[in-house]
């Protein structure tokens, strides 16, 4: 009796119960594939303890560590840069180390701009945004934490989106960016574009 009324109600329904019966199985799979590519991505990443962006920055992947040479015409143009390696570490955040020396400082700086505030090419403790956390420490007899958010060819623009997704959440005291250079060239190749002077200006930076 219980089977008849079972089959009845499937001939009387057909549509509702293949609905029935898909929609977890769809469910299901849709699910399983969400797992699986996320294994995959996590799997592909750096083993670290990696930050989600949910908004795209121009900044340096976060916990990258590696050694850059400078190239023939980096040496050419300088007056007085080193043929050799030169360490460059991110912490977490993305910022350049050295970033945080104590735990629970009295005041946060943060340093926005792009290769010049960058300082690819020095040594980790001779970059000027840390320079300046040093010298500032000795003045003022306080735990100083200054963060270098710089990045190579960042104008204004991806530095205010640095500034308002991973910088005010440190709650800095000061925050110095640094774009003359590279809004400049910004602003020089929008003029050449309104006035149909098409000599667009690379941003070699």
């Amino acid at each position: 009796m219980e089977t008849k009324k079972s089959i009845d109600w499937f001939e009387r329904y057909p549509e509702i119960t293949i609905l029935l019966i898909l929609v977890p199985i769809l469910i299901i799979i849709v699910f399983a594939c969400e797992e699986y590519f996320a294994y995959y991505n996590r799997k592909s990443l750096i083993n670290a303890d990696y930050h989600y962006r949910f908004i795209r920055l121009k900044e340096s992947p976060p916990l990258m560590s590696y050694y850059l040479c400078p190239s023939k015409k980096d040496l050419e143009v300088s007056d007085n840069l080193q043929p050799k390696r030169y360490l460059f570490r991110t912490d977490r955040n993305g910022f350049i180390i050295p970033s945080e020396k104590h735990q629970n400082p009295d005041i946060v700086i943060v340093f926005l701009g792009g290769s010049t505030t960058e300082c690819f090419f020095n040594e980790e403790e001779n970059r000027f945004p840390y320079k300046a956390d040093c010298l500032l420490e000795q003045e003022l007899g306080k735990k100083i934490n200054s963060y270098n958010a710089a990045t190579s060819g960042n104008n204004s623009m991806h530095s205010l989106f640095v500034l308002m997704s991973k910088v005010l959440p440190l709650k800095p005291k000061a925050v110095v960016m640094m774009h003359n250079i590279n809004d400049l060239i910004i602003l020089l190749n929008a003029y050449c574009l309104c006035s149909n002077k098409y000599d667009i200006i690379n941003l070699n930076n």
